[in-house]
């Protein structure tokens, strides 16, 4: 089957839903887009340190986790590092 036309209604519906909350809601855009960005830099700082080097503490850093520092900020980049004490 041919869902070609299933992609296409999703992505404009995607789109609207994008314009709409870039329009009302541009603060909240804002906001996400600098925690990424402090998020990603924080990450990749503490990968960085020695001692977490020499422990095997680190955090990858793709779209998931500066997702997640985006949505939660720092509680979320130390709960990432929190479970990766757990399981390494």
């Amino acid at each position: 089957m041919n869902y070609g036309w299933l992609a296409a209604v999703l992505s404009v519906c995607f789109g609207a839903m994008l314009i709409w909350m870039f329009r009302r809601h541009r603060e909240w855009i804002v906001n996400f887009v600098l925690r990424v960005c402090m998020g990603v830099t924080l990450m990749y700082g503490v990968n960085m340190l020695p001692c977490c080097s020499r422990l095997g503490i680190e955090v990858g850093i793709n779209p998931v986790t500066a997702g997640i520092a985006g949505v939660l900020g720092v509680p979320g980049i130390l709960v990432m590092y929190g479970i990766a004490v757990c399981f390494s």
